[in-house]
């Protein structure tokens, strides 16, 4: 069972713990089931971030969402806090018409202490004077990781725009993982998690890097993966470096946009002997499987555990009412035939 509360995640494993993860924000659940938890590095603290917003019932109020996450470990009230408590973020808030605040409270909404990650959520409320501009408030400081194959060590700016159109409205809403890995040597495709609740028609780009860095930076993102305005990520990491890379997308109505900045992990890919002997044996090639009893043993990658059907689709968007409970089932498939896949909560 898994309840859509804050908080909540899902893993999936198999012999070298390959993860998924991923938290449930207010009414809105949508998982990225095609890509997994990694091994956070230690250096600088930012890993992801996104803020939304809607407009509110008076004359230019704008409640504003924030979501960010960071090094858990940069923080010693962070590394204490647990889920629902309130914590100072690390950063300056501001609002688009020179109004500021620094490390504004948010509320702690998922750690993880074996990647050594937290998570915070929360809403500020601000009253524009004059409607009839845009603003672009945005959330910013230093660091990026050092770690970093693209943009080590820059600024990073989360930043939105907000709009008054007569009709009202409420930006694009998107969250996930700090964190994605996608294996080295791999093609494929993930989607980006959005929705909009006025249905909007959203389109999503390549974030410009001066909104995310503050600077026009050639080759600010990496060149093996790209994305389509549906929000469909394509990726083929056949030349890609092994390491932590930055990548950023702006998801825009006709009205406001918002961006949604993460990081992704690329892994070189690992083998195991193909028998029940020595299904735990790291190998090169077959004759490190001396231990196998089989005539011809095999060195066969490890292939992370597929979710399958009846599950919910991948990118599917699960929408609960609060103080509600609901009950989904998962069922998923090991390529590898002496790894055991566990599923829990």
């Amino acid at each position: 069972m898994l309840r859509s509360l804050v908080g909540s995640e899902m893993c999936i494993r198999d012999r070298y713990q390959r993860r998924v993860r991923g938290s449930s924000t207010l009414a809105m659940a949508r998982w990225w089931l095609v890509l997994t938890m990694v091994q956070l590095v230690v250096g600088t603290h930012y890993r992801f971030g996104t803020i939304s917003h809607r407009l509110g019932s008076a004359v230019g109020e704008v409640e504003f969402t924030i979501k960010l996450a960071y090094r858990r470990s940069f923080s010693s009230a962070w590394v204490v806090s647990p889920i629902g408590d309130t914590v100072s973020s690390s950063g300056r808030w501001k609002l688009g018409d020179g109004t500021s605040v620094s490390n504004p409270p948010l509320v702690v909404t998922a750690v993880s202490s074996d990647n050594d990650w937290v998570f915070m959520e929360g809403t500020h409320t601000h009253t524009y004077a004059d409607t009839s501009v845009d603003y672009f408030p945005e959330f910013e400081s230093c660091c990026r990781i050092s770690q970093l194959l693209n943009n080590p060590d820059a600024n990073y700016i989360t930043r939105a725009k907000v709009s008054f159109p007569l009709r009202g409205n409420e930006s694009p809403v998107s969250s996930g993982l700090p964190i994605l890995e996608i294996l080295q040597g791999s093609v494929g495709t993930f989607q980006i998690p959005f929705t909009d609740t006025d249905s909007d028609p959203v389109t999503i780009t390549e974030a410009d890097p001066i909104n995310t860095l503050g600077s026009s930076v050639p080759d600010a993102y990496p060149s093996w993966i790209s994305v389509d305005t549906t929000g469909t990520v394509s990726y083929d990491t056949t030349a890609a470096a092994v390491g932590l890379w930055n990548y950023a997308v702006q998801i825009s109505d006709p009205y406001s946009y918002i961006h949604l900045d993460f990081l992704i992990q690329i892994s070189q890919v690992v083998a195991y002997c193909e028998c029940a002997e020595a299904s735990t044996t790291l190998c090169s090639s077959a004759t490190d499987c001396s231990a196998c009893t089989t005539l011809d043993p095999t060195c066969a990658p490890n292939i992370a555990p597929t979710i399958v059907s009846p599950s919910p689709a991948t990118g599917s968007t699960l929408t609960i009412s609060q103080g509600s409970l609901a009950t989904l089932d998962f069922y998923a498939t090991d390529a590898n035939p002496y790894d055991l896949s566990l599923i829990h909560i």
